[in-house]
C-alpha cells in the first residue's frame, strides 16, 4: 500500500514540500544501498585475486635471473654486501673475499614472508570494513522498514509530527551515509596498497624484491598508523519518536 501511494503521490505532484523531499531522500537512502551491495561484491572478487597472486608468487618471479659479470644464474645472497650473487662470485671474486653467504632463495622467501606478514593487517583490516558496510546496509534497510511503517499512521496525523518524523530519518541517514563514505574510502585505499603490494612483488626480481623490501614494509607501516574510523552509527536505532 505504501508503494502504491508512493508512486501515486511521486505521479501527480504533491503540493506538500516537506513531503516530496522525503521521497527523494527514500529513494537516495535506496540508491545508496544498492552502492553498497556492489562495493561487497568487489572486494569480495579482489581478496579472490590476491590469493591467487600469493600461490603463483615463486613460480612467476625471478626465473633465470643471471650475473651481469660471469652470465651464471644468482643463486647466492651477499650478506656482507647485501647483494645477489653467483657461484663464481662467491668461490673465486675477490669482491667477496671472507664475506657471508646465503642462498638467494631462502632470503627471497624471508622476505616474500615478511611482507606477507605486513600485508596481513591490510587484508583484515579491509575485511572488517566489509562488515563494516554490511552492517551499515543492514541499519538503512531496518530504518527503511521502520519509516514505511511510520508512514502510514503519519498520512493521517498532524503536519508538525510529520516534520519530526522527516527530522529523525534525515539525522540517521546523513550519520550512516556519512560513516558509510568513509569507510568506502578507507576500503579503496586499502584496495589500492594492496593492489600496489602485489604488483611489486609479481613484477620485482628477487634481488630487487630484496633490495625494495625495506621501503615496501615501511608503506605498509605507515598504513597501520592510520587511524581507524570509529562506527558509532552501527547502534542508530530504527525507532522513531
Amino acid at each position: 500500500m505504501y508503494k502504491g501511494n508512493l508512486y501515486n503521490i511521486c505521479r501527480s505532484g504533491s503540493s506538500n514540500k516537506n513531503l516530496n523531499v522525503h521521497i527523494a531522500e527514500l529513494l537516495f537512502a535506496l540508491l545508496s544501498l544498492s552502492i553498497a551491495d556492489s562495493l561487497m561484491k568487489s572486494a569480495k572478487f579482489f581478496f579472490n585475486v590476491t590469493m591467487k597472486a600469493f600461490e603463483n608468487l615463486k613460480r612467476e618471479t625471478g626465473k633465470n635471473e643471471k650475473c651481469n659479470l660471469h652470465n651464471q644464474l644468482l643463486i647466492y645472497y651477499c650478506t656482507t654486501c647485501q647483494k645477489a650473487i653467483c657461484s663464481d662470485c662467491a668461490m673465486f671474486g675477490s669482491d667477496h673475499k671472507e664475506h657471508k653467504f646465503e642462498h638467494l632463495e631462502k632470503v627471497y622467501n624471508q622476505h616474500v614472508k615478511s611482507i606477507k606478514d605486513e600485508s596481513g593487517f591490510i587484508k583484515e583490516q579491509l575485511m572488517n570494513y566489509m562488515k563494516a558496510m554490511e552492517s551499515i546496509r543492514r541499519s538503512i534497510d531496518s530504518i527503511q522498514k521502520a519509516k514505511e511503517a511510520k508512514e502510514e499512521e503519519l498520512v493521517r496525523v498532524m503536519e508538525t509530527l510529520r516534520n519530526n518524523l522527516e527530522k529523525q530519518l534525515k539525522e540517521k541517514l546523513v550519520l550512516l551515509l556519512s560513516e558509510k563514505s568513509a569507510i568506502g574510502n578507507e576500503i579503496t585505499y586499502l584496495e589500492t596498497l594492496t593492489e600496489a603490494m602485489e604488483k611489486e612483488i609479481n613484477a620485482a626480481s628477487k634481488s630487487q624484491l630484496v633490495k625494495r623490501s625495506k621501503e615496501l614494509t615501511k608503506i605498509i607501516g605507515e598504513a597501520k598508523k592510520r587511524p581507524t574510523i570509529s562506527f558509532d552509527g552501527f547502534n542508530c536505532s530504527p525507532e522513531f519518536t
